[in-house]
């Protein structure tokens, strides 16, 4: 399936659509609302969604590998 850290312009497009929906930005930003939780339902079923959080999981892994060998000194 490749490597987890190559993200593809389609997965990439896809989350940048849900960053800027009108409807994710304000569950986002107040994830403790009862807004939030309806909408959290509607996520779970989205494609940019999914990919929003695919494209997070890849940066997160490549900022904490890129810290990791700063401290070892690789």
């Amino acid at each position: 399936m490749g490597e987890p850290t190559k993200i593809g312009v389609g997965i990439r497009i896809m989350a940048f659509l849900c960053r800027i929906c009108p409807l994710c930005v304000p569950a986002r930003r107040w994830p403790t609302s009862g807004y939030a939780r309806r909408i959290r339902v509607i996520q779970n079923h989205c494609p940019c969604c999914a990919a929003r959080v695919r494209v997070q999981r890849v940066q997160q892994a490549a900022s904490s590998a890129a810290r990791a060998a700063a401290v070892t000194g690789a």
